[in-house]
């Protein structure tokens, strides 16, 4: 990112005040402010659960380095207009905003996607080049309040030449199309059709963001999906894989390795043959994230060997920051992030510390009353509720894991 603070108010004819100053990177936490960093913050007027920073006074920010304000000027350099979320947007859209090269990955779907993200960036980098998130409470995986500035963030911030794989999943209709187009991927991935953040988006949310992003991205970008993703989409969508030459469909299949049985793998099935990652003793659940990142790795050309050790040991690495086996033998898998209900953490390390067996019973994130009455929608948007009607990719692949 290369602009100045003039610049920037000329997007979108907002107003300018201060001495014009030179942004190469956007920050929304406070406690990220850097004299001298060629920072820009970004406030804003507009209180949680939008998705926005904590809200700040400017003029403990003023004095410090340049803002983004949808309030009056208070000191040092200032650009203000009516929405500091229109004006980022505008920002990345324009091309001294964005990536000059590399792959832009966007991900869709309910299976821990900000793995997935992480997993295909591994796949797509040299093992050195790309930083996995980081271990305990989900606002480290992603800053909490940040859902509306995801995606023009990711584009602001990142270097150029280097892989961009981010999630698209919006908890408001027309917000995941209207992301994909800002994004203009190299490559989508919908990983499945399963419940996320449908309070929002309704019964159907799953099919609708699909169908958002399908209708917004490039045909000749790369689509890659299983293939009860595809089935479902032709059913409920009227997806017509034609319509994108590189659609690239792949399988997925837990197992374990023939010489250690503790030693998880997945096999990959796709246009390629079969490719087995090791994803170590509780790794399976990890299988369709791993399966993308193994179809978007090489769908672009990168070569086998490279992707295998680069998803292998990112796929190692988060399982073994994600998942608590607790004594009575089930697994206990920490997906969430911070678009999440909240911070589960905290539950897990309980259930781990138990003195005595109990029964553990499958669990999903609770929210307000009005959803926890209601029967949780099918992973396809079809009306049963029974396991069997939740969606092909949970038959097929038979998870039966405790997740939060």
């Amino acid at each position: 990112m290369n602009f100045t603070t003039a610049e920037i108010a000329h997007l979108l004819d907002t107003g300018h005040h201060g001495p014009t100053c030179g942004v190469e990177r956007v920050v929304i936490d406070p406690n990220d402010v850097r004299v001298g960093a060629g920072q820009l913050f970004v406030a804003s007027a507009h209180p949680p659960p939008l998705g926005d920073t904590t809200l700040v006074l400017e003029d403990d920010i003023a004095l410090r380095v340049p803002y983004l304000t949808e309030r009056s000027w208070v000191g040092g350099t200032a650009v203000n207009g009516p929405s500091t979320e229109a004006i980022v947007r505008a920002m990345a859209g324009d091309a001294r905003g964005r990536p000059a090269d590399g792959p832009r990955v966007g991900v869709l779907g309910a299976v821990a996607p900000w793995a997935t993200a992480a997993l295909i960036r591994a796949g797509l980098s040299d093992t050195t080049e790309h930083r996995l998130p980081p271990p305990g409470p989900p606002d480290l995986r992603e800053p909490p309040g940040t859902e509306r500035f995801r995606l023009p963030l990711a584009l602001l911030n990142h270097p150029d030449d280097t892989p961009l794989a981010v999630v698209l999943n919006r908890r408001h209709k027309g917000c995941t199309g209207t992301d994909a187009a800002l994004l203009d991927p190299t490559a989508l991935v919908i990983t499945d059709l399963g419940d996320r953040h449908l309070a929002m988006v309704g019964p159907t949310g799953a099919i609708t963001s699909a169908r958002e992003v399908l209708d917004r991205v490039d045909r000749d970008a790369t689509l890659v999906m299983p293939e009860a993703v595809a089935d479902a989409l032709r059913e409920e969508a009227g997806f017509e894989g034609t319509a994108f030459p590189a659609l690239s469909i792949f399988g997925v299949r837990p197992g374990r390795s023939a010489g250690n049985t503790d030693a998880g793998m997945v096999h990959v099935v796709g246009p390629w043959g079969e490719l087995a990652i090791g994803v170590g003793r509780d790794g399976g659940a990890l299988a369709l994230p791993v399966g993308a990142a193994v179809a978007v790795g090489l769908a672009a050309g990168r070569p086998v060997e490279s992707v295998r050790s680069g998803v292998e040991a990112a796929a190692q690495t988060l399982a073994r920051s994600m998942a608590t086996r607790l004594a009575e033998g089930p697994v206990v898998w920490d997906r969430s992030d911070a678009t999440s209900f909240g911070d589960v953490s905290e539950a897990i390390a309980a259930l781990a510390e138990r003195e005595r067996p109990g029964q553990i019973s499958r669990t999903r994130p609770v929210g307000r009353r009005s959803d926890r009455d209601r029967s949780p929608p099918c992973a396809a948007g079809s009306p049963g509720h029974s396991p069997s009607d939740r969606g092909p990719l949970r038959r097929s692949l038979g998870l039966g894991l405790l997740t939060f």
